[in-house]
């Protein structure tokens, strides 16, 4: 296509006469897929005696001119998009004539990409359920901050005041907001920023800049030595205890004895229990990392696993939860805490103690530390360590050195 293909006329538009009897100035383009583009000039109105039919323009000079400019400028639009070879379409053409200049990147909203980048994480399958989740309870929150903040507001004074928002927010709500530095909300738009500039779009970056500094979060230390989780074990025993009770203490102690995570714990299946191998092999995949997970069960784990059941263990239904009842991770941690108390044990634990427990007590009965990673499913440290092939055969040879885990032996340490 060239220039010449495209040459705009002008013309009156005779079927729109106002009661003066002035016409609308109307721009015409030859077909384009068999519609032929026409877009008003402007608001001109000229009549017929204001209008040079033989030059087909305005007998007004000074119109004449300011016609004759603009058509020009759309002739020079139009050639630009041919020699860049950008589609001519009836769209295009009613931009060039209205003169619409593209919006700079750095002028859309900030959410606009943010809604991007969760698109793209999403259907690449990079991105794990509880981190969209996060992610949007974020963007929920920078849309009630401030819905139309652009790409060029983010700066240092913007995540200072989001960060105030985000305080009285809670207060507001009578939670506290002691120590809270709400620090993951500050990461997850470091990340959009990042994903942003590097689209080649100008945007500021405090984070980057110093302006803005993120605390690193302080990881808890919590965990049972054997004493406490002795106490934990003998309550298992105790006979008050209700069946909620004794459900999520099953899973607790399961996990104190595998290491599992509380979101892999509620999803296991009787088929990710490997009983065809001498000391029996959890096997999943886990939700955080997405790898296979290797755990060998211990004496305690494989005691535990039939009280989960309920029922003969021979006949459970390998499509079936291995918990009769699954509950969530705030009922779990709630009941956790109650029963500590009854023992004795002031700790704030969590379910993640339990996690933080096995790692400990292996490591204190002499199991190396890439053995524990691998029974807690951790990513290989180095190069060499990927090399290493962790399996159902190797977790199934190295179950006996959880015999340390037993319920009877621990019972009888507190």
């Amino acid at each position: 296509m060239t220039t010449s293909n495209l040459t705009p006329h002008l013309y009156l538009r005779k079927d729109k006469v106002d009661c003066n009897g002035r016409m609308p100035l109307f721009i015409r383009f030859p077909r384009i897929d068999g519609k032929e583009p026409k877009f008003s000039v402007g608001k001109i109105r000229l009549s017929l005696d204001e209008w040079d039919s033989k030059a087909n323009l305005p007998k007004d000079e000074i119109l004449r001119t300011e016609i004759e400019k603009e058509m020009q400028r759309i002739k020079l639009e139009i050639h630009r998009c041919i020699i860049d070879d950008i589609p001519i379409t009836i769209s295009k053409l009613r931009d060039i004539v209205k003169d619409t200049k593209a919006t700079a990147p750095s002028d859309n909203l900030f959410l606009q990409y943010y809604r991007e980048y969760l698109s793209i994480k999403e259907r690449n399958g990079q991105i794990r359920q509880s981190t969209m989740k996060g992610h949007i309870y974020t963007m929920s929150a920078i849309d009630q901050f401030n819905p139309r903040l652009r790409v060029k507001d983010i700066n240092g004074d913007f995540i200072n005041k989001f960060v105030l928002f985000l305080r009285n927010r809670r207060t507001v709500k009578g939670r506290s907001v002691e120590n809270l530095t709400f620090g993951k909300y500050l990461i997850q738009i470091r990340t959009i920023i990042r994903f942003i500039s590097a689209k080649g779009i100008t945007v500021q970056d405090p984070f980057k800049t110093g302006e803005i500094f993120i605390k690193p979060c302080e990881r808890s230390k919590i965990y049972l030595n054997e004493e406490e989780l002795s106490q934990m074990v003998k309550l298992f025993y105790n006979k008050n205890l209700s069946i909620v009770e004794r459900r999520i203490l099953i899973m607790y102690l399961l996990s104190c004895s595998t290491g599992i995570r509380i979101s892999d714990m509620r999803a296991l299946k009787w088929r990710n229990v490997n009983l065809n191998c001498s000391n029996g092999v959890f096997e999943f995949l886990c939700k955080k990392t997405q790898r296979k997970v290797f755990v060998p069960l211990s004496p305690m784990s494989g005691d535990l696993l039939c009280r989960a059941t309920e029922s003969d263990m021979k006949n459970v239904d390998e499509n079936r939860s291995l918990f009769v009842r699954v509950y969530s991770p705030t009922k779990i941690n709630s009941t956790l805490k109650s029963m500590a108390k009854m023992v004795g044990i002031s700790k704030n634990i969590t379910f993640h103690t339990a996690r933080r427990t096995f790692a400990t007590l292996c490591s204190m009965n002499g199991i190396s530390e890439i053995i524990v990673g691998s029974f807690l499913g951790h990513k290989p440290k180095d190069v060499t360590d990927g090399y290493r092939q962790w399996n159902t055969y190797e977790a199934n040879k190295t179950a006996p050195k959880l015999s340390f885990l037993d319920l009877k032996k621990l019972r009888n340490i507190a």
